[in-house]
């Protein structure tokens, strides 16, 4: 049996390596934010990730599978658990008779009960990130600071699932939100599911004075871009987003970090409620981690393309 992680992680014959590209047999999506997870073959997510996924590529059929359900492959299952950084996103526990690997895409809640794991399969970034309360904080001021001085924020960001938390931040604050039709057809699947994506007002372009402008940090900088006089420009990202040329500095004017992929300390917490015998790590951030978690007696590797550890 095969099966891709995120395109991270990828479980053949019961062992792990890190591998990027499509899967063969089953490929288990933990979120929308994953990149270019609509391209997935037979996929299995949640029901907000199909959702989601489906405004990009009408055609995405995945298996949902319920939080909690546990869906049985031969003498293997598959069972998902709640997981952030977003609603829908999900961890994955794979188990048989010899043990239990859980495959952990970031940053955890700490109400949600997780499951005991032989073995944890986690991603992990270096990069710290303050709380999304406290970041979205942060956005709100620099956003009120920049119209107070005459200028328009343009907030470039995911349009999955950090546009809809940035919308209803500012809309929150009483500022107005003017979103780019690539964030709006999201955030209308967001309000459909219950989830509050802000009062927003379609941008056709223009002056926007007054108030802000979101848009998905993918789009080019054009027409409607451009015609925005002063603009002050945000990048809103999650820790441990791959760096990429929609990242570059000069483009830029501020950057906030909201959480993302495990940190360090996320990670020793994750550790604690799941008690694994056996770590295996991805990430920038995976060589401090294998440090930190052999200060503390747990055995941990590091994911390639090349080496398959045994798990089960």
């Amino acid at each position: 049996m095969e099966i891709l992680f995120d395109r991270t992680f990828r479980y053949f014959n019961g062992g792990i390596f890190s591998a990027t590209g499509k899967g063969t047999c089953l490929s288990v999506v933990s979120s929308a934010e994953v990149s270019g997870a609509w391209k997935y073959d037979k996929p299995v997510c949640t029901d907000v990730t199909a959702a989601l996924l489906s405004v990009v590529r009408r055609e995405f059929r995945p298996l949902v599978l319920p939080y909690g359900r546990t869906m049985n492959l031969g003498s293997l299952s598959i069972t998902l658990y709640p997981s952030g950084p977003l609603p829908g996103g999900a961890a994955a526990l794979l188990q048989d008779q010899d043990g239990q690997t859980l495959f952990c895409p970031g940053c955890f809640d700490d109400s949600v009960k997780l499951p005991r794991a032989s073995t944890l399969a986690v991603s992990v970034t270096i990069e710290e990130s303050p709380s999304e309360a406290a970041a979205l904080e942060d956005l709100v001021g620099s956003v009120r600071t920049a119209i107070k001085a005459g200028m328009v924020p343009v907030i470039a960001c995911n349009p999955f699932g950090v546009a809809r938390v940035v919308c209803s931040a500012l809309s929150v604050a009483g500022i107005v939100v003017r979103e780019h039709k690539g964030v709006a057809r999201f955030n209308r699947v967001w309000r459909l599911r219950g989830y509050d994506a802000g009062a927003c007002v379609g941008f056709r372009g223009g002056r926007s004075t007054g108030g802000t402008v979101v848009m998905p940090a993918h789009a080019s900088l054009g027409v409607l871009d451009q015609s925005i006089p002063n603009p002050w420009r945000i990048r809103v990202r999650r820790a441990g987003d791959p760096a990429g040329s929609v990242d570059s500095p000069d483009r830029f004017d501020q950057t906030i970090v909201l959480p993302g992929l495990a940190s360090l300390p996320a990670l020793l917490k994750l550790t604690s409620r799941v008690r694994p015998t056996t770590v295996v790590l991805s990430g920038d951030g995976a060589g401090a981690a294998l440090a930190a978690l052999a200060d503390i007696g747990i055995q941990a590797v590091v994911a390639d393309t090349v080496r398959q550890f045994r798990l089960l």
